[in-house]
C-alpha cells in the first residue's frame, strides 16, 4: 500500500484547501448576498426546477452525483478522490463563512468581476492539484482530456 502521508500528497490537498476556500468565500461573501447568479450546478437547477417543477434540491443531488460518476469514469480515481475531497471542503467552509452574515455589497456588474475572479483563482488551485470543485468543470476537463483543447477554450462553447 502506497504512503498516502507524503509532501505531496499533503500540498495537493493544501492547494484544494486554498481553492475551496477561495470559491466559497467569494460565494458567501459576494454572490449569494449581492443574489447574484453565477451558474453552474446549482443555477443551471433553478433553471431546470422553473422548467421541469422538480424539487430543487433533487437537481441539484442528480446533477451532482452524475458528475461524479462521470469523473470517477473519464477522469480517474486521482481526480475523483480530490473531487471527493474537494466537496467535502466546499460543504463545510461554505456552511461557515456563509452562517457568518458577512457580506460585500456592491454593485452587481462590480461584484461578478470580483467574485468571478476570486472563483477563477479557486478553480485553478483545485484544477492544478487534480481535483474538481463537482461542477461542469468536471464536463470541460472530460472534454479537454478527449479533444485535447485548453479548459479556458471550452468554457466558451
Amino acid at each position: 500500500m502506497r504512503n498516502l502521508f507524503t509532501i505531496q500528497n499533503g500540498k495537493r490537498y493544501l492547494s484544494i484547501i486554498l481553492g475551496n476556500l477561495l470559491i466559497t468565500g467569494a460565494y458567501a461573501f459576494i454572490t449569494v448576498p449581492n443574489k447574484i447568479v453565477n451558474g453552474g450546478v446549482t443555477s443551471f437547477s433553478m433553471i431546470l426546477e422553473e422548467v421541469t417543477s422538480i424539487n430543487l434540491t433533487y437537481l441539484v443531488d442528480f446533477i451532482t452525483i452524475l458528475l461524479l460518476l462521470l469523473c470517477y469514469i473519464f477522469l480517474g480515481k486521482t481526480f475523483f478522490t480530490g473531487t471527493v475531497f474537494s466537496c467535502i471542503c466546499y460543504l463545510v467552509f461554505f456552511s461557515i463563512l456563509h452562517s457568518t452574515g458577512l457580506a460585500l455589497i456592491v454593485p452587481p456588474a462590480l461584484g461578478m468581476v470580483v467574485a468571478g475572479t476570486i472563483v477563477g483563482f479557486g478553480y485553478y488551485f483545485c484544477i492544478s492539484a487534480k481535483s474538481t470543485a463537482v461542477g461542469f468543470d468536471v464536463v470541460a476537463l472530460i472534454l479537454n482530456k478527449k479533444i485535447r483543447k485548453s479548459i479556458s477554450h471550452l468554457a466558451c462553447i
